[in-house]
């Protein structure tokens, strides 16, 4: 099995996280960074269940998956 290693030198410490999505659609983009904050941030409702409903109505659901108040 061969897995890629990303070193140091391979990494641009400024790098943008998403900067591998500039070719997606921009409703995409904004479902995919709402996911990583879901997932990162601990927010209430399943993370991967809400990715998928944006994926389909290119809006991210607030009211079934938002950070904790």
């Amino acid at each position: 099995m061969l897995r890629a290693v990303r070193t140091g030198s391979d990494v641009d410490e400024d790098e943008d996280d998403f900067s591998n999505n500039a070719s997606l659609p921009k409703w995409k983009q904004k479902c995919i960074e709402n996911y990583n904050e879901c997932v990162e941030d601990d927010w209430t409702g399943n993370c991967h269940d809400c990715l998928r409903l944006c994926e389909g109505q290119h809006k991210w659901p607030s009211g079934k998956c938002h950070g904790k108040e």
